[in-house]
């Protein structure tokens, strides 16, 4: 017969073998676990639908990271060319002495002006801010359609203070300072300034 003591010693190495087993079983299951889960990843079903997955999604990233950066091009270009068809304006009713001349300063730099760059020139004035308005951040499309009734503003001045007058009739120093400072602080404030580089 066992002692007390040899009983408790077995006991303790059974309980301990139990233990052992209990955590052996249990990687076991862990490790069938993990391998029962790389099968399905390894399956071809769910590399074909990852591989899917990933290159849809650099695709479009790419993609998209292109398409940003030609809108910002074209508006950083459509920028540029509205800011040089203001200072253009400006410069050419400081020499407008007459009608004819202020309305061809209109025509030729607000109106139909002649882009400088070579994807522009088939484009009005009214285009160009008409594709700021629609490619642009919130402010841009506010500054474009500003831009359009400036320039509505500004035919209206020139027809309200020379529609009566002679095509061709000299405009006195008061009548021109007048209209020409009235002109330049809408050319400045709203063609020129919000798009100054």
């Amino acid at each position: 017969m066992l002692t007390p003591e040899q009983k408790a010693a077995i006991r303790a190495e059974e309980v301990f073998r139990a233990e052992i087993r209990n955590e052996i079983a249990s990687a076991g299951r862990h490790q069938q676990r993990r391998r029962k889960l790389w099968d399905v990843l390894n399956s071809s079903l769910v590399i074909w639908f990852l591989t899917s997955v990933v290159v849809a999604a650099i695709s479009w990233t790419i993609s998209d990271a292109a398409l940003n950066r030609e809108r910002r091009e074209t508006q950083r270009r459509l920028k540029w060319e509205v800011y040089n068809n203001g200072l253009d304006f400006e410069h050419s009713i400081k020499r407008a002495w007459n009608r004819f001349e202020y309305e061809a300063a209109f025509w030729q730099n607000l109106q139909n002006p002649k882009a400088r760059l070579v994807d522009l020139k088939p484009f009005s004035f009214d285009r160009i801010t008409f594709e700021m308005e629609h490619l642009g951040a919130p402010a841009d499309r506010n500054a474009a359609a500003a831009v359009r009734r400036a320039t509505l503003g500004v035919w209206n001045l020139i027809e309200s203070k020379l529609g009566k007058l002679d095509w061709y009739a000299v405009l006195d120093d008061r009548t021109k300072k007048e209209l020409d400072e009235s002109i330049s602080t809408i050319v400045q404030k709203e063609i020129i300034a919000p798009f100054s580089p």
